[in-house]
């Protein structure tokens, strides 16, 4: 098996238009100890197929992407504090088929911040933190959130600030030890 192992920023994609990054397969791993498994920038680009085991701040970040889908992925994040997917000022992603798994103490599933026109569907997602969330949205409008598996010991889904315009469709939420929403 391939694996790609760095101790600092990962992978970085600054400014990847119409690209494909990893279409791996089976029994490839990208692993990394700081900063991200994956950082993309641009428009119109997939992340699929990949093996993420993270320790440190984030599994793929995907930074002012306009048209992007990640789909297929596996990410295991072993940090105390960070975000499995994190999506900030995104527009118009596809996130399907993803297999979410954060143990950090403070650590998120997915987050969403000043995004919109997404759709989020068919992941699972399980937190094992004693105060993260399987998905938090800050400031994100026009979402859809359906057929997801998120399970969280804090919080499944934490909605902040403006958020406005999202549906959540046939969810199955588990809380462990506190909050569902």
């Amino acid at each position: 098996a391939l694996e790609i192992e760095n101790p600092g920023y990962e992978l970085i994609y600054p400014g990847a238009i119409d690209q494909t990054l990893y279409s791996f397969g089976d029994g490839y791993t990208i692993e990394g100890t700081g900063g991200y498994g994956i950082y993309v920038t641009g428009e119109n680009v997939t992340v699929q197929n990949c093996n993420l085991e993270v320790g440190g701040n984030n599994g793929i970040v995907y930074d002012s992407v306009s048209d992007g889908t990640i789909t297929n992925n596996d990410i295991t994040m072993n940090g105390g504090a960070g975000y499995g997917m994190h999506l900030a000022s995104a527009l118009n992603s596809v996130i399907t088929d993803n297999n979410i798994t954060t143990n950090g103490s403070n650590a998120f599933g997915m987050s969403l911040s000043s995004s919109s026109n997404s759709v989020i569907k068919d992941n699972n997602i399980t937190t094992t933190g004693s105060s993260g969330y399987g998905i938090f949205i800050h400031s994100s409008s026009n979402l859809t959130i359906t057929e997801n598996n998120i399970t969280s010991n804090y919080s499944t889904i934490k909605i902040e600030d403006i958020s406005e315009n999202n549906a959540f469709l046939n969810n199955r939420l588990t809380s462990t030890t506190s909050y569902l929403i």
